[in-house]
């Protein structure tokens, strides 16, 4: 029954929430190409996926 109140919450939020990851993935993706960002903060990234 708590599906049925949080399914509209879902459908409001999910496009604003959505946005917000992929703009964040862009950002890491670009820092990890940038050349100015240190080695150890790039291998960071890997580290948190495994």
């Amino acid at each position: 029954m708590w599906w049925r109140l949080a399914l509209p919450l879902v459908f409001m939020f999910a496009p604003n929430i959505i946005s917000r990851v992929v703009r964040a993935a862009y950002l890491v993706w670009k820092l990890t190409l940038d050349h100015r960002v240190p080695l150890l903060l790039k291998l960071l990234v890997p580290a948190t996926i495994l």
